[in-house]
Order: structure tokens, then C-alpha cells, then sequence
């Protein structure tokens, strides 16, 4: 950790005298939720396949509580001209912990590339199409107590919309009024054994609205060479309608669990409406899902999301929100009676510099 503080105030105390030269920006995020939460577990434990969501484990805190929920970070990046439309670019991101002054949470968006006339070319631990067409980037309420995933709105995982591809090459260029993107990891991003994992997605915009597809695959979820190479896979649609203040968002997301028992399907329907009023966005998202058994005889889990708030932005660097989230899974991990529930109030700060 002392070599990462080192890091971050050599290029705090680099960014003045090399800015001239397009040198380190420092930037970074701070939050926190303050958060009222009931919870409610009856015939067995807060836990689901991992993949389509999370119902429990840590997540589930029953009572008040100040946490930051992954929004804090803490980065260097920039970019530097080479001449003939070429611009060498790159990232440093830690992930840090507002509620704890913890600034080892852990590592994000990091690399090195290249820009041109060709696109976009990086290497290292990337942000992948499927988090970030629609994913997170439909969600006001994302990293507070608020936010679709992990809660049943979206998928959950490295191969949802959750966390980064570690080791891996990024490519994206625009295509027309469009963008083509391509994540993809030689040595295996979630394990440590066989390559062969990615994300791609292409994302359509016009005037008052854009339309996307994104997959991810996941090419041994078992991470054993001995065994056979179970995968998991997700494939995703969906796209948004802006009209005045009035915004609506739709998602559609499928996804494929191999296991040694056969394939457990899931679905998942997102649905976002925002409204703005000056500086209030006023939110209300619904989510439902199911997975479904290949065991003869085991039930379909089943699980539904609901958020509704308002978002006050004073500015671009500074906002507050408030607001209401329930959960619930209905057969968890496909057990009949596994029934699990949460709801939260929250009400919250951000600040990014």
C-alpha cells in the first residue's frame, strides 16, 4: 500500500509542471450513503448463482449504516501528442472507501494505448461494453444503496455489471453515427487457466435517442484444466428515448450458466424513468427476473428490484440524492422456500474533483 500513496503524490505533485505538456490530470470521486435497511430471510442462506444477482452476503446489513458502495476512487491519467493524428493515452485508477478512509479498496480502470485515425487501442485491467452500454450508465442510483445491480436490476459480476477485465486489450472506434467495442482477455480474466474471455458491443446514437447489443463470456467458469470448461455467457439489448425532460430506458438481458447438471437460463427486463426539473431528477426504476432449473423438479428462482428517488445535482462536481429500493428473491439458488427480501432507505452525498 505505501508504494501505491508514493505513487499517487508523485503524480499529485507532478500534475502542475507538466501540464503544459498534456501531463497527469489527478482526479478522483468521494461518497457516501447514509442508509436505513430491513432485511428479511426465511428457508435458506442470502445467497444466488452469483452471475444474475445478489441476494445477500455482505450486501445484506439489516439496520443504519454509512457506506460508500465502490463510488470512491482515486486516479491519474493523460495523454500525450505523437504527431500524425497520434496520441499515446493512459489511466491509473485505486479504488478508495469514503466511510472508512480506507485507500487500498482495491484497483480499477488502468492502462496504456494508443488513439488514431484507426481507433482506440488499450492494454491493461479495462472497462468492458456490457457494464457501460446501457449497465451502469442507465442506473442515476449506481453505487449507492439505491442501484440495480447486485440487487436483481441487472446482472452481477465481472461479466455483468460489475468490476473490470483484468489482463486484457481494448479496442473501439466509431462507426458511422455508431461505436464498435472489443474487450477481450488472453489469459483468462476471471480465473487462471484458459483464455478466451470478452465483451463486444456496438451502440447506435441519433438525436433523442440510441439502441445497443453487448455480450460477455466467461470461458471456464470452473477454472480447472482437469475438468471440463463450463462457460457462462450474457447477451443484452436494450437502448433509451429522451423527449424534453422525460427519459426512458429499456434493457433486456439472457444469460447461460453451464454447470455439471446442465444450463440454468436467466432472464432479466430493466425499466428506467427519469424526469428532470431544474436540478432534480426525479427516478423510478422496475426490474424482474427469473432463472430456470435444468433439475427435474426444482422451482424457478425468481426475483424483482424497485427504486424510485430524486437526484439534486448543485453542479457538475456536486450532488445529494434521496430515496426509496425494495428486493426480492423467490427461490434462491433454484431451493423451494429459499425466499429472501431487502429494502432500503438511503440518503446520500457525492463529490468528484
Amino acid at each position: 500500500m505505501n508504494k501505491k500513496l508514493i505513487a499517487l503524490a508523485v503524480g499529485a505533485a507532478l500534475t502542475a509542471p507538466l501540464a503544459a505538456q498534456a501531463g497527469p490530470t489527478v482526479y478522483g470521486h468521494l461518497a457516501a450513503d447514509l442508509s436505513s435497511e430491513s432485511v428479511d430471510v426465511t428457508g435458506g442462506p442470502t445467497t444466488t448463482d452469483g452471475h444474475l444477482l445478489q441476494g445477500g452476503g455482505g450486501r445484506f446489513q439489516d439496520g443504519n449504516g454509512i457506506d460508500d458502495n465502490k463510488r470512491g476512487r482515486l486516479g491519474v491519467k493523460g495523454n500525450y501528442d505523437l504527431g500524425g493524428g497520434l496520441k499515446a493515452i493512459y489511466k491509473f485508477e485505486f479504488q478508495v472507501d469514503t466511510s472508512t478512509a480506507n485507500v487500498d479498496d482495491g484497483d480499477r480502470n488502468s492502462f496504456v494505448g494508443l488513439k488514431g485515425s484507426f481507433g482506440t487501442i488499450k492494454l491493461g485491467s479495462l472497462k468492458t461494453p456490457y457494464k457501460y452500454m446501457g449497465g451502469v450508465k442507465y442506473d442515476p442510483f449506481v453505487t449507492t444503496e439505491l442501484e440495480a445491480r447486485r440487487y436483481g436490476g441487472m446482472t452481477f459480476g465481472t461479466f455483468g455489471s460489475n468490476s473490470f477485465f483484468r489482463t486484457s486489450v481494448g479496442y473501439e472506434r466509431k462507426v458511422g453515427g455508431g461505436k464498435f467495442w472489443l474487450v477481450y482477455s488472453p489469459n483468462e480474466t476471471n480465473g487462471t487457466n484458459n483464455s478466451g474471455d470478452y465483451s463486444a458491443g456496438f451502440m447506435m446514437k441519433a438525436k433523442g435517442y440510441e439502441w445497443f447489443i453487448a455480450t460477455a463470456k466467461d470461458a471456464d467458469i470452473d477454472n480447472d484444466p482437469l475438468t471440463v470448461d463450463y462457460a457462462f455467457t450474457a447477451l443484452k439489448v436494450g437502448g433509451k428515448w429522451k423527449s424534453g425532460p422525460h427519459v426512458l430506458k429499456l434493457q433486456y438481458e439472457t444469460t447461460t450458466n453451464e454447470t455439471a447438471a446442465g444450463d440454468y437460463d436467466g432472464t432479466l427486463i430493466f425499466l428506467g424513468y427519469e424526469m428532470k426539473m431544474g436540478k432534480n431528477t426525479f427516478v423510478a426504476q422496475y426490474s424482474t427476473g427469473t432463472v430456470e432449473s435444468p433439475v427435474a423438479g426444482a422451482p424457478d428462482q425468481d426475483n424483482t428490484y424497485l427504486a424510485v428517488g430524486v437526484v439534486h445535482k448543485f453542479n457538475k462536481k456536486t450532488r445529494l440524492w434521496v430515496g426509496y429500493s425494495d428486493m426480492s428473491v423467490d427461490n434462491a439458488n433454484n431451493v423451494a422456500a429459499a425466499n429472501n427480501g431487502r429494502s432500503a432507505f438511503s440518503v446520500g452525498m457525492r463529490i468528484d474533483f
